[in-house]
This record gives C-alpha cells, structure tokens and sequence, in this order.
C-alpha cells in the first residue's frame, strides 16, 4: 500500500511539472508573437508598388480619400477652397501643409458626376528638398518621406536606390540637361509609378520623391 501511494504521488508531482512547463511554452510563444506582429506594424512592405510608405512618420498607400488624408493632420493652404468642385474624370492639384512642412499632392475625381475636392481622392504626392531646380540650396519645410526598403528622401543616396530596386524602368535628367546634376530614376508605368530624384552636388542624395498611382 505505502509503495501504491509513492508511486501514485510521483505520477501526479511529473503530472504537474508537465503541465507548468507546457504553459510556461505557451506564453513564451505569446510573446514572441506579439514582438513579431509589433515588428510588422512597423515595417513597411519592402514592395515598392504596393505604394504604401511612410509620410512624416504616419504609413500611407496611395490612392486615399483626401478626407482621411487630413485625418493626418494635413491642411490646405489659404488659397484652396474644399468646397470647390472638381468636375467628372478630372486632375486637380493642391498644396498642403501640416507643420509648416509642405508636399504637392495630385487630386482625381474618379466618379461620373462632380464632386467637391474634399470628396475626391489624392492619387499623386510629391515632396523635395531644394529650392527651385536651379538652386543646389536646401529648404528645411520640406515632408519626409520613406519609400519601402528605408529609402528616405534627404538622406538615402542613389546607391542606396539602386541596391533596395534594381535598375529603374527609365534614367533621364531634370530640365539642366546640359549640366547633368539632377538624374531621375523612375520606377513603374504610367500612371502607377515612382520617380526619385537625386543631385550630383550633394554626393547624390535623393532631393526628391514623387509617387504616383490613380488606383483606376
């Protein structure tokens, strides 16, 4: 009877530890998973064509509602009026601001009837980081944006570019064809694509960023 009992308590005590560490296994793998899925809410895609990127921080895909896209904090400048209309298949552009950094979108009313800007949607969004395009000078109001692959306009060079995209769909130069400082590298197609800009004087950095994608 003694030895029934000692050997019915050290298959309960084996009982127990099994379970503990079968639990302990579970949480373990909770954590990890969580660390994996906090990870993935921070990383872009890596696909430069999914058009989705990081615009001062917030991840953005392009086509968006101009409505949502204010939800992030973007104002147009005094000289837009929401209300105004734009008619049926029809571009329009705009500039806004959100701390006094700008960006140049592109707005398309995709729908059969006109609608005002607000209910259109932004299908174009470009920033940069000089002047003007004869000016090698900097402005410092401009938006940062981070293309997938951690290209990031004012930072990321053209060796950077070509090393996260391959070779681009075209190379060619801004309109200071004969001095041959800024090269545009253009990824995509019409209508769906992405051109980078990068400037001989700044040991080819990117000066700027246009992404581009109707979604029709």
């Amino acid at each position: 009877m003694k030895k029934f009992i000692t050997f019915a308590f050290a298959m309960l005590l084996a009982l127990l530890l099994l379970v503990a560490c079968s639990g302990s296994g579970d949480n373990s793998n909770g954590e990890n998973n969580q660390k994996d899925d906090s990870k993935e809410d921070l990383n872009l895609s890596g696909v430069l064509y999914d058009f989705t990127f990081k615009l001062e921080g917030d991840t953005i895909t392009l086509p968006i509602m101009l409505e949502e896209f204010q939800s992030y904090g973007w104002e147009p400048t005094p000289t837009l009026e929401l209300a105004e209309n734009i008619g049926s298949k029809t571009l329009g552009a705009a500039i806004f601001v959100k701390n006094g950094k700008e960006l140049s979108l592109g707005l398309i009313n995709l729908s059969d009837e006109t609608l005002p800007i607000q209910k259109c949607m932004v299908y174009s969004l470009k920033s940069y980081s000089y002047d003007d395009y004869v000016s090698e000078d900097d402005h410092e109001n401009y938006a940062v944006i981070e293309l997938p692959k951690g290209i990031i306009l004012g930072v990321s060079t053209k060796d950077d570019v070509l090393r996260a995209y391959g070779n681009p769909s075209q190379k060619f130069f801004t309109n200071d064809e004969e001095t041959e400082l800024r090269e545009v590298l253009y990824y995509g197609e019409n209508f769906r694509n992405v051109e980078i800009i990068t400037d001989k004087r700044k040991n080819n950095v990117v000066v700027e960023i246009e992404i581009n994608n109707r979604g029709d």
